[in-house]
């Protein structure tokens, strides 16, 4: 599948004194309760990684806490850092922490933790998560200005000018779910989505006061994703601002996976190149998951004027993300994506009905009733999400007719590792 991951950035340059922007992407969230803020933090990052990802702020404060490496925190330091490695679901990802004993007079352990979250932010495009006012919260830097970007991991010969930061803090109302441009992310219950200058960093990221623990005297932050990949471009990575509070129409989708075109790598373009300039979207199959609560979306293939499909995108159909984009790996074997008409699919369920040992002797075609939204779930008949079903009713029979044309009268759990 390919990863819905959602970053960018942003780059200025000025002809006197020149100073660059490095800011992805980061949608903010606040803390669902006091103790959540490394929670919401850590929310906040595995969202950006992959922008179908809303891991619930309890389980992942839960983890943090059966993790910790000592009491005395809500969320601490190792506990956090565990709970972006378990929750990242990319392979072989390492989250690591820096901590730096700061000595009286002297800014070196400032410099090189700030230094390291800058190379963490123009590497990986992933904001760290930072231990300040002296280890009482969790926020994270989500950008920063300076005047050139970091040549290596060890680069400290630039200016920094401002930090650009997400903290967490106010708490949201218990138990909010949070969605794609909540009141949350559009800010519209306050928060801070703001920039700190230099000077008032220094006053923010600050060493930790609890004696007793192992971390005390340090300035901590959680960053560097060890063996994460580097700088995904930002091809498949479109991001549809909508709130999720409704279904989008067809019509919606189709110029949605239309746009999407524009984020093809360059492989599926000359793939295409032949019919590229005229390719239209088919018409959008809507699909409900049946093993998940109000989860939607659209199959929409992009066709050719021979009436041959090139691809199929499939996206969310409440928040407009993309989920998957496929192609054909020959160029001449074209996907086939015509639906089945009504009358088949009641011809086939029928066919089922009567088939069955408890089936009928006679059928009323008339009063069979399909369902107009497609349905699918992980099943024996299906593992592939291009695959739903028809569901048509007779009675109190359900009858499953796939995409492709069998029929199934009734779905069966995946066995595991199939």
């Amino acid at each position: 599948m390919i990863r819905n991951l959602v970053y960018g950035f942003l780059i200025f340059n000025f002809k006197s004194n020149t100073m660059v922007i490095h800011d992805p992407v980061t949608e903010y969230h606040r803390q669902n309760d006091e103790v959540l803020c490394g929670a919401a933090c850590a929310q906040m990052i595995l969202h950006q990684i992959d922008n179908t990802v809303y891991e619930l702020q309890s389980d992942l404060n839960s983890y943090a806490y059966d993790n910790r490496d000592e009491e005395g925190w809500a969320s601490e330091p190792a506990g956090l850092a565990k709970t972006m490695i378990e929750y990242d679901r990319r392979p072989n990802i390492g989250y690591r922490i820096f901590n730096e004993s700061v000595v009286p007079g002297s800014d070196e352990a400032f410099k090189k933790i700030t230094y390291k979250i800058i190379w963490t932010l123009f590497e990986y495009d992933i904001p760290p998560i930072v231990c300040t006012d002296y280890g009482n919260h969790w926020i994270i830097v989500t950008g920063y200005e300076a005047e050139r970007h970091p040549i290596n991991s060890d680069d400290t010969g630039f200016e920094i000018t401002k930090l650009f930061i997400s903290n967490p803090y106010p708490d949201a109302e218990p138990g909010i779910v949070h969605k794609m441009m909540d009141s949350c992310s559009d800010n519209g219950r306050g928060g801070s989505t703001s920039f700190l200058l230099m000077d008032e960093w220094k006053t923010t990221l600050t060493p930790i006061l609890l004696t007793t623990s192992k971390w005390y005297n340090q300035l901590v932050a959680i960053c560097d994703p060890k063996d994460a990949p580097k700088k995904i471009e930002k091809k498949y990575l479109s991001v549809q601002k909508l709130r999720g509070d409704k279904i989008i129409s067809p019509a919606q989708a189709a110029q949605i996976a239309l746009k999407e075109m524009e984020y093809f790598p360059e492989k599926i373009k000359s793939q295409l190149s032949v019919v590229y300039s005229s390719v239209k979207p088919g018409k959008p199959v809507l699909v409900k998951r049946i093993d998940t609560i109000n989860e939607f979306y659209y199959i929409v293939p992009l066709n050719g004027t021979d009436g041959k499909t090139y691809s199929v995108i499939r996206l969310d159909a409440r928040y407009g993300n993309i989920k998957e984009v496929s192609y054909p790996k020959n160029e001449n074997k074209p996907f086939q994506s015509k639906l089945l008409p009504a009358n088949k699919i009641k011809f086939l369920a029928a066919q089922a009905i009567q088939s069955d040992k408890k089936g009928f002797k006679k059928i009323f075609t008339e009063s069979l009733f399909i369902s107009p939204v497609m349905i699918w779930k992980p099943c024996k008949q299906s593992l592939n999400r291009y695959y739903p079903f028809y569901l048509v009713l007779y009675g109190s029979k359900r009858i499953y007719v796939r995409i492709d044309g069998k029929v199934f009268t009734k779905l069966t759990n995946p066995l595991l590792g199939m």
